[in-house]
């Protein structure tokens, strides 16, 4: 099986065929097992020799024949230690195989290099039996490790003042922070899984920058959309017309339907009830709330809060 000149495929089929030729669920978990270890042992050998790694195809084949070929009862074991092992190496960026590496190396006295290997392909292996799941219980157990250090306080979101900054300003200033604290990220986690630094702190700054600023441009547009529909004007101007049996008034200088405003502003503790609102011109709608500050208020929704037009 591990005679490199005979070519994948054939070596493929003998396995196939080695599975195939046995019902015992005995010797068929042995075999799983053993094929495992093998495989284990060919990839941690050729990371620690940093030599051309066994390719992606022998290696997922391998590992799913092995997997397929173990008892019932032991799938989902397998399957729970695999979720539990990539949720471990999500939520520690990389750095849970190093740690078990070490601690095997100080117990067992063996090469610590080796147990890193070793280490690292278990868990390659466990991305390979669990596919795009697999990917999905790293990115869980980054979100849970992050979400935990966000509640602690260890996070930059919204400190400098940023919190409090509106408009333009205030969404650059909190992006240019997510970005920052995006690329530390990204630069542990790179030296974690020993891969190029600078491309994880690039791809870290660009995915904390880049998650801020759609997180503010998702609350504007949920809160915005209703209104630059049209649709909530639309049901009140209605409710307004049956309640005093008359037509929403027209704007005489635009020629369109007049604004509705609010009297106690909706950010205020205003309500949509119909004795609160009416038509107002545009222009002294306008001015309305340029003399009253209400423009001002709005700016709210760049510090992360559903602010609502007045």
């Amino acid at each position: 099986m591990n005679d490199e000149s005979v070519p994948q495929r054939e070596r493929d089929a003998v396995l196939r065929d080695l599975f195939t030729g046995t019902s015992d669920p005995g010797v068929l978990a042995a075999m799983a097992l053993q094929l495992s270890d093998e495989n284990q042992s060919r990839i941690a050998r050729s990371i620690a020799n940093n030599s051309v790694p066994v390719s992606a195809e022998e290696r997922v084949s391998r590992n799913l024949a092995a997997f397929d070929a173990l008892p019932g009862y032991l799938k989902p074991l397998v399957a729970l230690n695999d979720t539990v092992r990539l949720m471990a190496d999500g939520a520690t960026l990389g750095y849970s195989d190093k740690f078990a590496a070490r601690m095997n190396s100080l117990i067992s006295g063996s090469n610590y290099e080796e147990e890193l290997a070793a280490e690292r392909a278990r868990t390659q292996d466990a991305l390979d039996r669990a596919g795009p799941a697999g990917t999905a219980a790293e990115a869980l157990g980054a979100y849970l490790s992050g979400r935990g250090l966000g509640e602690a306080g260890i996070t930059l979101s919204g400190r400098f003042g940023t919190a409090t900054m509106e408009g333009l300003s205030g969404l650059l200033a909190r992006t240019g922070l997510m970005g920052a604290e995006g690329a530390a990220y990204g630069g542990v986690e790179a030296a974690g899984r020993d891969e190029s630094i600078v491309s994880g702190v690039a791809s870290g700054a660009l995915w904390g920058a880049g998650n801020q600023f759609l997180k503010e441009g998702s609350i504007v547009v949920h809160d915005q959309l209703p209104g630059w529909l049209g649709g909530r004007s639309k049901s009140l101007r209605r409710k307004w017309e049956k309640e005093y049996n008359l037509d929403w008034p027209r704007d005489p200088d635009t020629g369109w339907y007049m604004d509705l405003h609010h009297k106690q502003p909706k950010s205020l503790g205003g309500t949509d009830d119909v004795w609160n609102y009416g038509p107002l011109s545009k222009a002294d709608h306008f001015k309305h709330h340029k003399e009253q500050g209400h423009f001002k208020m709005w700016g709210s929704w760049s510090r992360g809060k559903r602010g609502l037009k007045p």
